[in-house]
């Protein structure tokens, strides 16, 4: 073998090496997947209706200024926790922030569920935004971090070139 092979051979193995190693960090991260299709299994309106059965949160600056809405499911063993989100005290409150998300109309808000790394189903998160940093803490429980303000609009005077 000469060595421009084994230089080849050398990066090859080198490659693998990082792909497989950057692989086994994402065993420490959970992922949103959009609750949707033909087997839907719940709706932000259901949601609502049985919201005693979460412990429900909320990331933004206010009430009226919302980014996403967490479901937590009670008594199901796994927890979402964070140290930002607001706790959602009744049913009024998660009305109004539910109808603030759905009023930013150029951005759609959607129905994620949230999964751990081997997609178990630790809740769901209302929101228009498509990501936020999901990562575990143990076996149970997931922190979820806190996502900016809800996506704005400047309109054409936003796009100065």
């Amino acid at each position: 073998m000469n060595m421009k092979e084994c230089c080849y051979l050398a990066a090859i193995a080198l490659f693998f090496t990082t792909f497989m190693i950057g692989c086994s960090w994402l065993k420490n991260y959970g992922k949103l997947r959009i609750e949707s299709g033909p087997g839907k299994k719940v709706a932000i309106e259901e949601l609502i209706e049985r919201w005693q059965s979460y412990d429900v949160y909320y990331a933004g600056i206010s009430l009226e200024s919302p980014s996403a809405v967490m479901f937590d499911p009670k008594g199901d063993g796994r927890k979402l926790v964070s140290d930002k989100w607001i706790v959602v005290k009744n049913q009024q409150e998660l009305s109004t922030l539910v109808n603030w998300i759905d009023a930013n109309i150029p951005f759609s808000p959607v129905l994620w569920i949230v999964l751990g790394p081997d997609s178990q189903f630790y809740g769901y998160m209302y929101s228009a935004w498509n990501h936020v940093l999901i990562k575990v803490v143990d076996e149970s429980t997931l922190w979820v971090d806190n996502l900016p303000l809800p996506p704005t609009d400047y309109g054409p005077a936003g796009d100065l070139k």
